[in-house]
């Protein structure tokens, strides 16, 4: 994980950093894998059946030689999108940091630009937690969102974090020390 790359009060500690969850990012990566390897399993390795489906479907015939490149291009394409998906996830991975002080909780999205939002603790007015039934029974990860004082709509959306619950607990725990 990134350092915050914030300013902590003199005797401001963080208490907990984490991010995306990494179960998430390995079943979506593992999802994209499996359907990039089922298209290119499926395309044709048989060329003259290839283009049989092409001159009755689509009135070409092409040579061996063309049919061959087609295969190769597609699966050159499947290989590029791999690599974009992967590129993207840890992209998410890296952008999406997220802080709980014994103060507030600090939200750091971004990795070219940055934006840092904070949210002192007494200030939190809601958390709401949602997790489908697959994220509960597969990947244990969840969405939270955070209302504050005065704001009409959620502040801090945290999205496909690891065990949003326990996150919520950690913080009304974190709010409940800071009010001692």
């Amino acid at each position: 994980m990134f350092n915050p790359n914030i300013d902590l009060a003199e005797s401001e500690e963080i208490q907990k950093n984490f991010s995306i969850s990494n179960i998430y990012i390995l079943l979506n990566l593992a999802f994209h894998a499996v359907v990039a390897f089922v298209i290119s399993f499926y395309l044709p390795s048989d060329i003259y059946y290839f283009n049989k489906i092409l001159v009755k479907y689509l009135g070409l015939d092409i040579s061996f030689e063309a049919t061959n490149s087609i295969v190769n291009i597609i699966n050159l394409l499947l290989l590029a999108y791999l690599a974009f998906v992967f590129i993207s996830f840890i992209y998410l991975r890296l952008s999406n940091n997220y802080y709980l002080t014994d103060k507030r909780l600090i939200i750091r999205e971004g990795l070219f630009s940055i934006e840092i939002k904070t949210i002192e603790y007494d200030k939190i007015t809601d958390m709401e937690t949602s997790q489908t039934f697959l994220e509960r029974l597969i990947s244990m990860s969840g969405d939270l969102f955070v209302s504050t004082a005065g704001a009409n709509e959620l502040d801090a959306n945290l999205y496909n974090i690891d065990s949003p619950t326990e996150l919520k607990a950690s913080i009304n725990t974190l709010r409940d020390k800071l009010k001692e």
